[in-house]
């Protein structure tokens, strides 16, 4: 299973998984750079992308039980809509699943919106319990 630790290339820098909700998507990830801002070195891409391959294959294997159920989608760095490199995830049982995922993506500039209106809205104040209120307190 994917976990939230980071995950570090061997120059040291840090790569972070992100699960975006996207309808029609249910099984998909996002490796990006933890810090899209600063300029990739040399091998970095290729390393990134090798281990986004290696991840996919781990995933689509123990979801789906076959460790070739997956697409892996890179853009250049000048049709990225964000900076930074980052390789999108689709874990896909069979070639129809894959093309309804690739809608869900074509389309989810259209649904965030939506999405995040129809979302409950996020806490903005820090929970503050006191020790009394902690279970085994």
């Amino acid at each position: 299973m994917l976990s939230a630790a980071p995950l570090w290339l061997r120059s040291g820098r840090a790569l972070a998984i992100r699960r975006p909700r996207i309808p029609f998507v249910p099984r998909y990830f996002v490796l990006h750079l933890d810090d899209p801002g600063a300029p990739l070195a040399p091998g970095e891409a290729e390393e990134m992308v090798a281990l986004a391959y290696r991840l996919a294959r781990a995933e689509a294997a123990r979801v789906h039980g076959d460790a070739e159920c997956f697409s892996l989608l890179l853009n250049g760095e000048r049709t990225r809509r964000v900076a930074g490199l980052h390789v999108h995830v689709v874990l896909a049982r069979s070639v129809e699943e894959k093309r309804r995922a690739f809608f869900g993506l074509q389309v989810k500039h259209l649904t965030r919106p939506l999405l995040r209106h129809l979302a409950p809205p996020p806490p903005y104040l820090p929970l503050v319990l006191d020790e009394g209120d902690l279970p085994g307190a």
